[in-house]
């Protein structure tokens, strides 16, 4: 597998459409990590865990994602339990600019 740093930006950018996309076709329901990384893998866009996360923190700080972590005794790293998109993920993926509400009247 290929390290983060190794990958093309226009990969990385990629990756994290085919996340948007799978995500936005799920929705409202959420996906686990493995859910998605077995989806990235059949969409031949394979990532390791340390991809995923960096993708996850990426779509998370942008607003496209909401994630629910947790920790399984005190101290513990936290792990991410799920992922979702968010309405904005929802109007990127539409290519709603960011001052449109994605509602007509």
């Amino acid at each position: 597998m290929m390290s983060h740093e190794t990958k093309s930006q226009a990969l990385h950018e990629i990756e994290r459409g085919e996340i948007l996309r799978f995500l936005a076709e799920v929705y409202p329901n959420p996906v686990t990590p493995n859910m998605l990384m077995h989806h990235l893998d059949d969409s031949a866009y394979s990532v390791d865990d340390d991809e995923l996360g960096f993708h996850f923190a990426y779509l998370f700080e942008k607003g496209y994602i909401a994630l629910e972590e947790f920790a399984r005794r005190a101290g513990e790293k936290r792990r991410i339990r799920w992922v979702k998109i968010t309405a904005r993920g929802i109007d990127r993926i539409d290519n709603r600019p960011p001052e449109s509400d994605g509602v007509r009247i």
